[in-house]
């Protein structure tokens, strides 16, 4: 198996999935289709379940034109309603791991975005003149903020971002990430 290869499926296998919202909907939607079938049913039998004022509706709808303001607002909230689920459902959400390399090409593993983030902190802030250092990612970006004792500030930035692609470099992640550096001064 290529490289390429190899990271396109080890992003595929870390790609977080939508289950649980998946199944939350799927279940409510047959328990709707459940109850509506039911009433249906009941009421070509001549004995009505009851569940639903089916009487109520039935003349409501008789009674109500298609141009009515009431039956356009209830068909674009169904219509914006399905196609949140649909964006919702498409959309990966945010990765639970991100995917490292290993010495065996044919293995990948993953860690926590959060001990991701920790382990290039901790790089950043063992720069000579960081009194701390912070580090989150947002999307493809490493974002650094390290507090310094105020010398030296522009090489500061340099050696931070230089100690982080460092340490990035050997975490070896499948995805490249760019870095951000934020300075801030404590007296």
């Amino acid at each position: 198996m290529s490289a390429d290869r190899a990271d396109r499926a080890a992003l595929k296998e870390f790609r977080p999935q939508r289950t649980v919202p998946a199944v939350i909907v799927a279940v409510l939607l047959v328990a709707l289709g459940a109850v509506v079938a039911a009433e249906v049913i009941s009421w070509l039998f001549g004995r009505p379940v009851g569940w639903l004022p089916a009487a109520n509706m039935l003349d409501w709808a008789a009674a109500t034109p298609w141009q009515s303001p009431v039956v356009l607002v209830g068909a674009i909230v169904v219509t914006l309603i399905g196609l949140a689920l649909l964006v919702f459902a498409l959309v990966p959400g945010r990765p639970r791991l991100v995917p490292l390399h290993t010495s065996d090409p044919q293995l990948v593993i993953g860690v926590r975005p959060q001990s991701f983030s920790s382990a290039l902190a901790h790089a950043a802030g063992e720069v000579p003149g960081v009194r701390s250092a912070e580090a989150a990612l947002r999307g493809r970006t490493v974002a650094v903020t390290a507090t310094t004792s105020g010398w030296n500030d522009a090489a500061t930035g340099a050696q931070v971002r230089e100690a982080v692609l460092t340490r990035m470099e050997g975490l070896a992640p499948v995805q490249r990430y760019q870095v951000s550096v934020r300075l801030k001064e404590r007296a």
